[in-house]
């Protein structure tokens, strides 16, 4: 994966004002430790996620594909 997207995912985050729990939980089937992972850039997220993720931040799903 993409370091890059995974800092800018994190930085999104933290503008849109949630916490990594706080993110977890709105994601059915995710935990605060791969949302880490995914940020640090060790693991993809699926495309479900990688989009629910971008419309929970307000980031461009253009930016993240």
């Amino acid at each position: 994966m993409n370091v890059g997207l995974g800092r800018d995912l994190a930085a999104a985050r933290v503008i849109a004002g949630y916490t990594q729990s706080e993110a977890a939980k709105r994601l059915f089937g995710m935990d605060k430790s791969m949302l880490s992972k995914i940020e640090c850039g060790h693991c993809m997220p699926i495309l479900a996620h990688l989009k629910f993720l971008c419309m929970l931040y307000n980031y461009p799903e253009d930016k993240a594909m």
